[in-house]
């Protein structure tokens, strides 16, 4: 996503399939503002997990992001910032934030709450 040469991505694993033509995605107006529409996934954020304390938001319920299908504004500096952090924590991970996550799915979520990046 980062090396792409497009302004906006949508994002979509090989498993999704689409029903629709996605292209009105990005004219939704929540899109168009916050720069960036996640989906929720299966799991629900583990409310004891450090990412809590490192982020300083108060532990809460909330699904994780759904990571393999995203729409992301690359051009708004707000999901630019989350999504080189969810980078750095990716390229990380085995080592350390995968142990202390449910992997890429909580680590996206968590890059864009300690950023205070807006999504959808």
């Amino acid at each position: 996503l980062m090396n792409s040469r497009f302004a906006e991505v949508l994002y979509i694993d090989g498993d999704n399939f689409l029903i629709h033509d996605p292209r009105s995605l990005f004219d939704v107006k929540e899109y168009q503002e916050a720069g960036a529409i996640f989906w929720p996934d299966f799991f629900v954020v583990n409310p004891w997990t450090q990412f809590w304390n490192i982020t300083e938001e108060p532990a809460r319920i909330m699904w994780t992001f759904e990571v393999g299908q995203m729409v992301l504004d690359l051009n708004n500096n707000h999901t630019w910032r989350a999504l080189s952090l969810t980078h750095y924590l990716n390229q990380r991970g085995p080592e350390l934030y995968w142990q202390i996550s449910h992997g890429e799915c909580e680590l996206f979520l968590f890059a864009w709450l300690f950023v205070g990046a807006p999504y959808t």
